[in-house]
C-alpha cells in the first residue's frame, strides 16, 4: 500500500485484523539483576547503564561472556511472580555476525524463546508466563563458539499484577529495524495500531509491507520511500521477524 505525506510528522494507522484490545492493568516489577542468583555461568550481571545495538540504553542487565557453551543464569523465585519480560540481543560493541538464542525455562520447562537473533540487528523483547514459578532460567545459547559474548539480557523484570493470558495483546513492533511496544486501539471501528511516521518537507510517496504473527504479537513493517533508489542491502534484505516460540504452561 501506498501512502502520500503532508505534514512533518504523520501517524499511520495500519488495519490488523482479529486484534483484541486490552489496557493494561496496574503492574509492579522487580529488576531481576535485583534478586540473589542461584547459579550462573559464561555470564555477568551489571547494575550500571550499558548500550545496546541501534542506540538503545538499558540500566541494568545480564552479559554473555562467550565461550562454547551457552550463557546460563538461574534464580530461585522467592515471590509470587506473573511474568517475565527482557529485551534480548547484542551490546553495541559487539562485533558484526555473532548470532544468539534467547530462551527463558521455568522449573525446568522451555516457556519461550527469541532467534537467532544477530549482533548486527535490533534488539528484540522476550516474555513469558512465569506464574507459579519456583525457579527461573535464561539461557543465551550461541550460534557458534564464542558467539554470547556480547549478547545479553536489557532491563529483564518480573512482574506482578498481570494476567499473563493478556501478554500477546500488547504487540511487539519491529519499524524500520527499530523496536516499539504498543497496545491495539480501536478506530473508525476497526482494530490498529498506530506508529509514528516520520517524513521530510515536499511530496513523497512511501511503499509499506507489513507482516503480522498474531501467535507471538509480533508485527514487522518496512517502509521505504518509492523517489529513493534501494541500497543493494535493502534489495537483498526480506522483511522477517525474529523466531519466536512460546510454549503456553
Amino acid at each position: 500500500m501506498k501512502f502520500r505525506n503532508a505534514s512533518i510528522f504523520a501517524i499511520i494507522s495500519l488495519l490488523l485484523i482479529s486484534l483484541p484490545v486490552w489496557s493494561a492493568p496496574e503492574a509492579a516489577y522487580v529488576p531481576l539483576v535485583a534478586l540473589r542468583y542461584h547459579y550462573f555461568t559464561n555470564c555477568m550481571t551489571q547494575n550500571e547503564q550499558f548500550t545496546m545495538t541501534k542506540g538503545m540504553e538499558v540500566d541494568h542487565s545480564i552479559l554473555g561472556l562467550g565461550g562454547e557453551a551457552a550463557a546460563t543464569i538461574q534464580y530461585e523465585l522467592k515471590e509470587k511472580y506473573d511474568y517475565f519480560e527482557s529485551l534480548v540481543g547484542y551490546a553495541d560493541s559487539a562485533p558484526s555476525g555473532r548470532t544468539c538464542t534467547f530462551e527463558l525455562w521455568a522449573d525446568g520447562t522451555l516457556i519461550s524463546k527469541v532467534g537467532p537473533i544477530s549482533s548486527d540487528d535490533a534488539p528484540d523483547i522476550l516474555r513469558g508466563n512465569i506464574k507459579k514459578a519456583k525457579m527461573i532460567t535464561l539461557r543465551m545459547v550461541p550460534g557458534k563458539y564464542n558467539a554470547t559474548s556480547g549478547a545479553m539480557w536489557g532491563n529483564p523484570k518480573v512482574f506482578t499484577g498481570v494476567d499473563p493470558s493478556k501478554l500477546n495483546d500488547s504487540l511487539i513492533v519491529h519499524i524500520n529495524g527499530n523496536l516499539i511496544q504498543t497496545t491495539p486501539i480501536k478506530l473508525n471501528g476497526k482494530k490498529s495500531v498506530s506508529i509514528p511516521f516520520p517524513i521530510v518537507p515536499g511530496q513523497h510517496v512511501y511503499s509499506v509491507e507489513t507482516d503480522y504473527d498474531e501467535t507471538s504479537g509480533r508485527v514487522n513493517i518496512k517502509y521505504h520511500d518509492v523517489n529513493e533508489p534501494y541500497t543493494e542491502t535493502q534489495k537483498s534484505e526480506k522483511p522477517r521477524l525474529p523466531q519466536p516460540v512460546t510454549i503456553r504452561r
